[in-house]
């Protein structure tokens, strides 16, 4: 069976995604959100994209096994998880489960971006 490819099945794919999923170039510039990050963040896709990560999604408190804050360097570097509170567009604070992971070109193996993931931490 041949693996599907193209752009469309790739947009298929990322507005399939149970979680909030935020895709970055290497310089850190939001290149695409999914549906579920449009709802966790409160905006529109096309409001992130051109935004650098820092300023589309702003992380606070960060806790990882590491005990080390997140930056989008270290996150370029290699896959970096934890929780993490973030704000939304109406500046409100939310706990979040956070998974950010380099892209990494198969025949260069340079890295061209980022991918992170969120899930809302149930609040008991």
């Amino acid at each position: 069976m041949k693996k599907p490819s193209g752009r469309a099945w790739l947009e298929s794919m990322l507005e399939s995604a149970p979680d909030a999923v935020i895709v970055t170039d290497a310089l850190g510039i939001i290149r695409a959100a999914n549906p579920v990050a449009e709802g966790l963040l409160g905006c529109k896709e096309y409001e992130l994209i051109g935004k650098s990560i820092e300023h589309g999604l702003q992380l606070f408190d960060y806790e990882s096994e590491e005990h080390t804050p997140l930056t989008f360097t270290m996150a370029l570097q290699r896959r970096r998880g934890g929780i993490a509170t973030i704000r939304d567009s109406q500046r409100r604070k939310l706990r979040v489960e956070f998974v950010s992971s380099p892209i990494v070109d198969k025949r260069s193996g340079s890295t061209t971006g980022m991918l992170s993931v969120l899930r809302k931490v149930q609040e008991p």
